[in-house]
């Protein structure tokens, strides 16, 4: 089994929250998904997502769709997925196949680092998993640092 997933049994319930979810990533899961060859951005975005979810200190969001009309519009150029992670405000763009970012997505890459934010450009799973190992430590340091100035 590559990995366990269970719901609060019960007809009739609304969908969980994360926090009612139980989804634990084994080591297979994560050694398949890095060996996994992706044929379109949304396979490894969903694998991902399902990952954030799994985390603890994690709560991933799909970019917030608006409507012109009855239409849903994505806003050109905004990262795939906003995550908080440790309390870090993270962008994620998916990209396969090295695809370069548009013009927008660059612009959208300025405006968030410009503004403290972290911009992370994935192309596979294992890119993801080394990006979060490194952004813990770093907030594991501001936190440091935090409760050593009496701020906590």
């Amino acid at each position: 089994m590559l990995a366990t997933w269970t719901e609060p049994k019960g007809k009739g319930k609304p969908i969980p929250d994360k926090k009612d979810r139980k989804f634990q990533p084994n080591q297979e899961y994560i050694d398949n998904a890095k060996a996994e060859f992706y044929a379109k951005e949304g396979d490894l975005k969903k694998l991902c997502y399902d990952y954030l979810l799994a985390l603890p200190m994690s709560h991933p969001t799909d970019t917030p769709n608006f409507s012109i009309g009855r239409r849903p519009v994505k806003q050109k150029g905004v990262a795939d997925l906003i995550e908080c992670y440790y309390g870090l405000n993270i962008a994620i763009e998916f990209k396969i196949d090295k695809n370069g970012q548009s013009d927008e997505q660059k612009q959208y890459q300025k405006d968030i680092e410009s503004s403290g934010g972290i911009y992370l450009l994935i192309y596979q799973f294992d890119d993801l998993v080394q990006e979060l190992a490194k952004l813990k430590k770093k907030a594991e340091r501001i936190f440091q640092v935090l409760q050593h100035s009496g701020i906590s």
